[in-house]
């Protein structure tokens, strides 16, 4: 359960290779978002088939990254920040990029 300025853990993905954001509108979890979170320290991006196995639907990006999470007293934000190699990076993908964000209220 989860109060004003707290945040919930209580549902953890098992795959832990990718981004996944589902929203849970119109069945008994209204207004739930289910987040998956991202393997930070996992080399691979640019793969999300595990996703279609674990049957994620939604918004879906691959590793590595972590998420950043502001909260005040009115709404949170959800930042997916990316983390790529110096070897990997391109005028397409940096280090420290967001890739995705969202606000609870």
């Amino acid at each position: 359960m989860t109060t004003p300025g707290s945040i919930s853990a209580e549902k953890v993905s098992p795959t832990g290779n990718l981004y996944a954001k589902e929203e849970m509108d119109g069945i008994k979890m209204d207004g739930i978002i289910y987040q998956a979170v991202p393997q930070p320290e996992h080399p691979r991006f640019g793969n999300v088939r595990s996703a279609e196995e674990y049957g994620y639907q939604g918004e879906v990006i691959s590793s590595s990254g972590h998420l950043k999470i502001n909260v005040s007293s009115d709404s949170g934000r959800v930042d997916y920040v990316r983390a790529y190699l110096p070897k990997d990076e391109t005028s397409r993908r940096t280090n420290g990029e967001i890739s995705a964000s969202y606000i609870v209220k």
